[in-house]
Protein backbone atom coordinates (compact mmCIF):
# COMPACT_ATOMS: atom_id res chain seq x y z
CA UNK A 1 0.00 0.00 0.00
CA UNK A 2 2.63 2.51 0.71
CA UNK A 3 4.02 1.95 -2.63
CA UNK A 4 0.68 2.32 -4.49
CA UNK A 5 0.78 5.50 -1.87
CA UNK A 6 3.81 6.91 -2.90
CA UNK A 7 3.47 5.91 -7.18
CA UNK A 8 0.10 8.16 -6.80
CA UNK A 9 1.45 11.07 -5.01
CA UNK A 10 4.10 10.86 -7.55
CA UNK A 11 1.78 10.50 -10.59
CA UNK A 12 -0.20 13.54 -8.96
CA UNK A 13 2.61 16.02 -8.63
CA UNK A 14 4.13 15.41 -12.54
CA UNK A 15 0.34 16.10 -13.43
CA UNK A 16 0.34 19.01 -11.56
CA UNK A 17 3.94 20.20 -12.59
CA UNK A 18 2.36 19.83 -16.17
CA UNK A 19 -0.73 21.65 -15.48
CA UNK A 20 1.04 24.63 -14.20
CA UNK A 21 4.22 24.56 -16.74
CA UNK A 22 1.30 25.11 -19.58
CA UNK A 23 -1.03 27.36 -17.01
CA UNK A 24 -2.00 30.77 -18.69
CA UNK A 25 -0.32 33.90 -17.67
CA UNK A 26 -0.61 36.14 -14.53
CA UNK A 27 -1.38 39.33 -16.19
CA UNK A 28 -2.11 41.10 -12.62
CA UNK A 29 1.90 40.33 -11.09
CA UNK A 30 3.77 41.46 -14.54
CA UNK A 31 5.00 45.03 -14.36
CA UNK A 32 4.80 47.53 -17.41
CA UNK A 33 7.99 49.10 -18.78
CA UNK A 34 10.26 46.62 -17.55
CA UNK A 35 11.77 43.47 -19.44
CA UNK A 36 9.77 40.20 -18.74
CA UNK A 37 10.95 36.86 -18.10
CA UNK A 38 11.80 35.08 -22.25
CA UNK A 39 9.07 32.52 -20.40
CA UNK A 40 6.65 34.97 -20.41
CA UNK A 41 8.12 36.87 -24.15
CA UNK A 42 7.34 33.08 -25.60
CA UNK A 43 3.87 32.65 -24.08
CA UNK A 44 2.93 35.75 -25.34
CA UNK A 45 4.32 36.27 -28.70
CA UNK A 46 5.06 33.29 -30.04
CA UNK A 47 2.37 33.47 -32.17
CA UNK A 48 2.69 36.34 -33.47
CA UNK A 49 6.30 37.32 -34.05
CA UNK A 50 7.63 38.18 -37.27
CA UNK A 51 11.00 36.02 -36.26
CA UNK A 52 11.91 32.91 -35.55
CA UNK A 53 10.59 32.29 -31.78
CA UNK A 54 13.60 31.46 -30.49
CA UNK A 55 14.83 34.99 -31.26
CA UNK A 56 12.93 36.08 -27.83
CA UNK A 57 15.53 34.29 -25.89
CA UNK A 58 17.91 36.71 -26.24
CA UNK A 59 15.99 39.69 -27.55
CA UNK A 60 14.45 41.92 -24.75
CA UNK A 61 10.79 42.54 -24.46
CA UNK A 62 8.76 44.86 -22.38
CA UNK A 63 5.57 45.64 -21.58
CA UNK A 64 4.22 48.85 -22.31
CA UNK A 65 0.47 48.97 -20.94
CA UNK A 66 -2.07 46.03 -20.14
CA UNK A 67 -5.57 47.13 -20.96
CA UNK A 68 -8.73 44.91 -19.06
CA UNK A 69 -11.67 43.76 -20.53
CA UNK A 70 -14.66 41.57 -19.48
CA UNK A 71 -13.25 38.32 -21.17
CA UNK A 72 -10.03 38.77 -22.20
CA UNK A 73 -7.22 41.83 -21.74
CA UNK A 74 -5.32 43.47 -24.30
CA UNK A 75 -1.33 43.64 -24.04
CA UNK A 76 1.09 46.17 -25.92
CA UNK A 77 4.73 44.82 -26.50
CA UNK A 78 7.84 46.59 -27.41
CA UNK A 79 10.36 44.39 -28.84
CA UNK A 80 14.11 45.23 -29.25
CA UNK A 81 13.79 48.62 -27.99
CA UNK A 82 17.04 48.03 -25.99
CA UNK A 83 18.89 45.69 -28.24
CA UNK A 84 21.15 47.04 -30.99
CA UNK A 85 20.97 45.16 -34.46
CA UNK A 86 17.28 44.15 -33.91
CA UNK A 87 14.46 46.12 -35.57
CA UNK A 88 12.04 47.73 -32.85
CA UNK A 89 8.54 46.49 -33.26
CA UNK A 90 5.42 46.55 -31.43
CA UNK A 91 2.66 44.58 -31.06
CA UNK A 92 -1.16 44.07 -29.18
CA UNK A 93 -1.54 40.83 -27.96
CA UNK A 94 -5.36 39.51 -26.58
CA UNK A 95 -5.00 37.33 -23.61
CA UNK A 96 -8.48 35.25 -22.22
CA UNK A 97 -9.09 35.45 -18.45
CA UNK A 98 -6.81 31.81 -18.12
CA UNK A 99 -4.11 34.05 -19.29
CA UNK A 100 -4.10 32.10 -22.95
CA UNK A 101 -3.13 33.73 -26.09
CA UNK A 102 -6.34 34.70 -28.27
CA UNK A 103 -5.21 36.53 -30.62
CA UNK A 104 -2.19 39.43 -32.23
CA UNK A 105 -1.00 41.61 -34.63
CA UNK A 106 2.33 43.61 -35.72
CA UNK A 107 1.27 47.22 -35.09
CA UNK A 108 4.28 48.54 -36.54
CA UNK A 109 7.90 48.20 -37.04
CA UNK A 110 9.62 51.73 -36.18
CA UNK A 111 10.22 53.38 -39.55
CA UNK A 112 7.46 51.53 -41.62
CA UNK A 113 5.77 54.68 -42.68
CA UNK A 114 8.16 55.16 -45.45
CA UNK A 115 6.43 52.26 -46.70
CA UNK A 116 3.99 55.01 -47.61
CA UNK A 117 5.97 58.24 -48.93
CA UNK A 118 4.87 59.54 -52.03
CA UNK A 119 7.45 59.90 -54.52
CA UNK A 120 7.43 63.36 -56.30
CA UNK A 121 9.39 65.41 -58.17
CA UNK A 122 11.94 67.78 -56.60
CA UNK A 123 9.32 70.56 -56.13
CA UNK A 124 7.60 68.07 -53.49
CA UNK A 125 8.69 66.39 -50.69
CA UNK A 126 7.15 63.63 -48.64
CA UNK A 127 8.78 63.52 -45.45
CA UNK A 128 7.59 60.77 -42.64
CA UNK A 129 7.78 60.64 -39.35
CA UNK A 130 9.40 57.39 -37.59
CA UNK A 131 8.17 57.53 -34.33
CA UNK A 132 4.34 55.18 -34.03
CA UNK A 133 1.85 55.86 -31.58
CA UNK A 134 -1.13 53.81 -30.73
CA UNK A 135 -4.28 54.47 -28.46
CA UNK A 136 -6.86 51.92 -27.55
CA UNK A 137 -10.54 53.44 -26.90
CA UNK A 138 -13.02 51.17 -26.26
CA UNK A 139 -13.33 47.82 -28.85
CA UNK A 140 -11.15 50.27 -31.22
CA UNK A 141 -7.24 50.41 -31.63
CA UNK A 142 -5.89 53.08 -33.46
CA UNK A 143 -1.99 52.99 -34.44
CA UNK A 144 -1.00 56.60 -35.04
CA UNK A 145 1.58 57.49 -37.70
CA UNK A 146 2.54 61.27 -39.28
CA UNK A 147 4.08 63.05 -42.54
CA UNK A 148 4.83 66.28 -43.40
CA UNK A 149 4.28 67.21 -47.33
CA UNK A 150 5.68 70.43 -48.56
CA UNK A 151 6.53 72.46 -51.41
CA UNK A 152 10.34 72.88 -52.27
CA UNK A 153 10.26 75.45 -54.86
CA UNK A 154 12.17 79.10 -54.10
CA UNK A 155 9.46 81.80 -54.67
CA UNK A 156 6.98 79.33 -55.28
CA UNK A 157 3.58 79.42 -53.23
CA UNK A 158 4.09 78.52 -49.48
CA UNK A 159 2.31 75.06 -48.85
CA UNK A 160 2.51 72.60 -46.40
CA UNK A 161 0.80 69.41 -45.20
CA UNK A 162 0.92 67.97 -41.49
CA UNK A 163 -0.59 64.77 -42.06
CA UNK A 164 -1.74 61.99 -39.09
CA UNK A 165 -2.62 58.30 -40.53
CA UNK A 166 -4.39 55.77 -38.86
CA UNK A 167 -4.14 52.07 -39.27
CA UNK A 168 -7.31 50.44 -36.93
CA UNK A 169 -8.43 47.13 -35.76
CA UNK A 170 -12.09 46.76 -34.10
CA UNK A 171 -11.96 43.62 -31.19
CA UNK A 172 -14.56 41.15 -31.31
CA UNK A 173 -16.02 40.47 -27.89
CA UNK A 174 -14.14 37.05 -28.09
CA UNK A 175 -10.53 38.52 -28.24
CA UNK A 176 -10.39 38.31 -32.07
CA UNK A 177 -8.73 41.90 -33.78
CA UNK A 178 -10.15 43.06 -37.41
CA UNK A 179 -8.78 45.32 -39.69
CA UNK A 180 -10.58 48.78 -40.65
CA UNK A 181 -9.64 50.64 -43.36
CA UNK A 182 -7.02 53.43 -42.69
CA UNK A 183 -7.87 57.02 -42.17
CA UNK A 184 -5.99 59.91 -42.72
CA UNK A 185 -6.24 63.69 -42.12
CA UNK A 186 -4.09 67.00 -42.93
CA UNK A 187 -3.79 70.30 -41.19
CA UNK A 188 -2.81 72.37 -45.03
CA UNK A 189 -1.04 75.72 -44.81
CA UNK A 190 -0.76 77.66 -47.74
CA UNK A 191 0.26 81.16 -48.39
CA UNK A 192 -0.69 83.62 -51.04
CA UNK A 193 2.65 85.23 -51.55
CA UNK A 194 5.47 83.67 -53.38
CA UNK A 195 7.79 83.00 -50.55
CA UNK A 196 10.86 85.20 -50.98
CA UNK A 197 9.55 88.23 -52.67
CA UNK A 198 11.09 91.20 -52.08
CA UNK A 199 9.28 94.60 -50.56
CA UNK A 200 8.00 96.88 -53.04
CA UNK A 201 10.23 100.04 -53.60
CA UNK A 202 7.98 102.05 -53.07
CA UNK A 203 7.06 101.43 -49.32
CA UNK A 204 4.00 100.16 -49.39
CA UNK A 205 3.03 96.66 -47.28
CA UNK A 206 2.37 93.25 -48.43
CA UNK A 207 -0.08 91.24 -46.53
CA UNK A 208 0.81 87.73 -46.11
CA UNK A 209 -2.55 85.87 -46.23
CA UNK A 210 -1.61 82.33 -44.88
CA UNK A 211 -4.27 80.35 -45.01
CA UNK A 212 -5.18 77.21 -42.50
CA UNK A 213 -7.78 74.19 -42.62
CA UNK A 214 -8.38 70.82 -42.13
CA UNK A 215 -7.68 68.10 -45.99
CA UNK A 216 -7.33 65.11 -46.31
CA UNK A 217 -4.20 63.25 -45.99
CA UNK A 218 -2.66 61.03 -48.87
CA UNK A 219 -0.38 57.79 -48.77
CA UNK A 220 0.90 55.64 -51.24
CA UNK A 221 -1.84 53.16 -52.06
CA UNK A 222 0.22 50.42 -52.80
CA UNK A 223 3.15 50.90 -50.00
CA UNK A 224 -0.23 50.91 -47.62
CA UNK A 225 -1.18 47.41 -49.17
CA UNK A 226 1.82 46.19 -47.81
CA UNK A 227 1.92 47.64 -44.30
CA UNK A 228 -1.65 46.53 -43.75
CA UNK A 229 -0.08 43.08 -45.09
CA UNK A 230 2.76 43.37 -41.94
CA UNK A 231 -0.03 44.08 -39.56
CA UNK A 232 -2.52 41.12 -40.53
CA UNK A 233 -3.92 39.81 -37.29
CA UNK A 234 -2.94 36.06 -36.66
CA UNK A 235 -6.68 35.30 -36.45
CA UNK A 236 -7.26 36.58 -39.85
CA UNK A 237 -3.92 35.18 -42.03
CA UNK A 238 -4.53 34.95 -45.90
CA UNK A 239 -1.67 33.16 -47.45
CA UNK A 240 -3.63 34.43 -51.09
CA UNK A 241 -3.53 37.91 -49.99
CA UNK A 242 0.17 37.39 -48.95
CA UNK A 243 0.95 35.71 -52.32
CA UNK A 244 -0.98 38.92 -54.57
CA UNK A 245 1.80 41.52 -52.68
CA UNK A 246 4.71 38.73 -53.90
CA UNK A 247 2.73 39.17 -57.53
CA UNK A 248 2.87 42.79 -57.27
CA UNK A 249 6.37 43.27 -56.28
CA UNK A 250 7.34 41.47 -59.52
CA UNK A 251 5.35 43.37 -61.96
CA UNK A 252 6.39 46.50 -60.25
CA UNK A 253 9.12 48.31 -62.32
CA UNK A 254 10.65 49.66 -59.02
CA UNK A 255 13.94 52.61 -59.52
CA UNK A 256 17.01 52.29 -56.96
CA UNK A 257 15.84 54.35 -53.68
CA UNK A 258 12.20 54.70 -54.41
CA UNK A 259 9.05 53.71 -52.34
CA UNK A 260 8.74 50.84 -54.72
CA UNK A 261 12.48 49.70 -54.37
CA UNK A 262 11.40 49.94 -50.12
CA UNK A 263 8.00 48.31 -50.78
CA UNK A 264 9.80 45.70 -52.73
CA UNK A 265 12.46 44.09 -49.73
CA UNK A 266 9.70 44.69 -47.09
CA UNK A 267 7.88 42.06 -49.16
CA UNK A 268 10.79 39.76 -49.80
CA UNK A 269 11.93 40.11 -45.97
CA UNK A 270 8.65 40.34 -43.76
CA UNK A 271 6.25 38.79 -46.17
CA UNK A 272 8.70 35.95 -45.66
CA UNK A 273 8.58 36.05 -42.01
CA UNK A 274 4.97 36.03 -42.34
CA UNK A 275 4.56 33.15 -43.98
CA UNK A 276 6.98 31.34 -41.71
CA UNK A 277 4.82 32.54 -38.54
CA UNK A 278 2.39 30.53 -40.31
CA UNK A 279 3.91 27.63 -41.92
CA UNK A 280 1.30 25.21 -41.47
CA UNK A 281 -1.17 27.06 -43.89
CA UNK A 282 1.77 29.42 -46.25
CA UNK A 283 3.54 26.31 -47.09
CA UNK A 284 0.99 24.00 -48.35
CA UNK A 285 -0.58 26.61 -49.88
CA UNK A 286 2.43 27.54 -51.56
CA UNK A 287 3.26 23.48 -52.27
CA UNK A 288 -0.53 22.99 -53.75
CA UNK A 289 0.01 26.34 -55.98
CA UNK A 290 3.51 25.90 -58.05
CA UNK A 291 2.28 27.57 -60.92
CA UNK A 292 0.61 30.29 -59.14
CA UNK A 293 2.77 31.69 -56.26
CA UNK A 294 5.82 33.98 -56.25
CA UNK A 295 6.03 33.72 -52.26
CA UNK A 296 8.10 30.45 -52.70
CA UNK A 297 10.60 31.92 -55.08
CA UNK A 298 10.61 34.91 -52.82
CA UNK A 299 11.19 33.08 -49.38
CA UNK A 300 13.51 31.11 -50.94
CA UNK A 301 15.84 33.88 -52.24
CA UNK A 302 15.46 35.60 -49.53
CA UNK A 303 16.38 32.40 -46.92
CA UNK A 304 19.53 31.92 -49.24
CA UNK A 305 20.85 35.52 -48.16
CA UNK A 306 19.84 35.55 -44.60
CA UNK A 307 21.34 32.48 -42.57
CA UNK A 308 18.51 32.72 -39.64
CA UNK A 309 15.81 32.52 -42.39
CA UNK A 310 17.02 29.49 -43.97
CA UNK A 311 17.27 27.87 -40.60
CA UNK A 312 14.17 28.89 -39.73
CA UNK A 313 12.86 27.36 -42.93
CA UNK A 314 13.99 24.37 -43.14
CA UNK A 315 12.56 23.72 -39.43
CA UNK A 316 9.37 24.87 -40.29
CA UNK A 317 9.44 21.80 -43.40
CA UNK A 318 10.50 19.67 -41.52
CA UNK A 319 8.32 20.01 -38.90
CA UNK A 320 5.09 20.03 -41.46
CA UNK A 321 2.49 17.32 -41.03
CA UNK A 322 1.45 17.73 -44.14
CA UNK A 323 3.39 14.92 -46.34
CA UNK A 324 2.90 16.15 -49.62
CA UNK A 325 3.54 19.44 -48.51
CA UNK A 326 6.83 18.65 -46.86
CA UNK A 327 8.17 16.31 -49.36
CA UNK A 328 7.77 19.43 -51.79
CA UNK A 329 9.76 21.63 -49.62
CA UNK A 330 11.96 19.18 -49.11
CA UNK A 331 12.82 18.88 -53.03
CA UNK A 332 13.11 22.83 -53.42
CA UNK A 333 15.97 22.98 -50.45
CA UNK A 334 17.48 20.70 -52.22
CA UNK A 335 16.97 22.90 -55.61
CA UNK A 336 18.12 26.42 -53.93
CA UNK A 337 21.44 24.48 -52.04
CA UNK A 338 19.70 25.51 -49.10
Amino acid sequence: MNSLLKKLIMATAVALFAVDAYAGLDLQSIKTEEPVPAATAHQLLDKVLLHNPAALDTVKVEISDIQHRNLFSVVFLYVGRVNKGFPVEIYAVTVDKKGNFVDGALLGILGDVRCLVIDREREMRYEPKSAIAYELTGDTLKVKRTYAFFSMLRGGYPYQKDGTIYNRFVIGNDGTLKQLMPVTTAIETRGSRPAGLPEPRDGSKVVDEITVRTVNGEYYGPGMDVLMMLQMPVSAFDMARVNNMAMWADKVDARPNSTDDYNVGIIATWGSALCLRHANVALPWLAAHPDDDLMADCLSGYASEDSAIKAWLKQCVNSLKDKKARKWWQNQLKKNDL
